[in-house]
């Protein structure tokens, strides 16, 4: 057995670590009156969700655009492929398939 983890035990963690984690559990304890259950950490985490999409909406993050040329030899470009099954047998389509993302 890795030894008795039952009280005490010490757990050492690093000091910013452990401080920014006190203060955010602080932070959300505060925030809930005696007897009601907090929704603080949902609240923040949604609120954090909808900045997110939003600056995802503004950049065009997720648009994707079908090139009319192929792309220059070293610039960038996305591939999407599935990941290949592997409940048969191994056969030339999957290299096939593979294939069309090299330039």
């Amino acid at each position: 057995m890795h030894g008795d983890l039952s009280p005490p035990f010490t757990v050492r963690l690093s000091f910013s670590l452990s401080l920014s984690y006190l203060l955010s559990c602080r932070q959300i304890s505060e925030m809930t009156t005696e007897g009601e259950k907090s929704f603080a950490r949902r609240d923040r985490l949604r609120e954090i969700e909808v900045k997110v999409q939003e600056w995802w909406e503004e950049k065009d993050v997720f648009r994707a655009e079908s090139c009319e040329k192929s792309p220059a030899p070293g610039e960038k470009f996305f591939g999407n492929s599935p990941f290949p099954y592997m409940n048969g047998y191994l056969h030339l389509g999957l290299a096939f398939s593979a294939s069309h993302f090299q330039v």
